[in-house]
């Protein structure tokens, strides 16, 4: 494949008691419009695993940026043999 990529994928993976709140997410936000800041010409791609779930204000303020939300990794592949 030629060329270059020019996309980015920024993932927070959380494993905590509580589950994610808004101001996490909030956090998290800042952080991926300091990225593309500093990188305006690649795509990104902003991803959040929380394996403690997300409160509901957190879910929404995620989806409503785009950003991809999961709260397992089962459908993840674990078996390369």
């Amino acid at each position: 494949m030629g060329g270059t990529d020019q996309s980015s994928l920024l993932v927070e993976v959380k494993k905590t008691r509580n589950v994610m709140s808004k101001a996490q997410i909030q956090k998290f936000l800042s952080l991926c419009d300091l990225f593309q800041k500093k990188n305006p010409s690649r795509q990104m791609i902003a991803g959040f695993l929380s394996l403690c779930g997300f409160a509901k204000g957190a879910l929404a303020l995620g989806q409503q940026h785009g950003i991809g939300t999961a709260e397992d990794v089962n459908h993840l592949q674990t078996d390369w043999s």
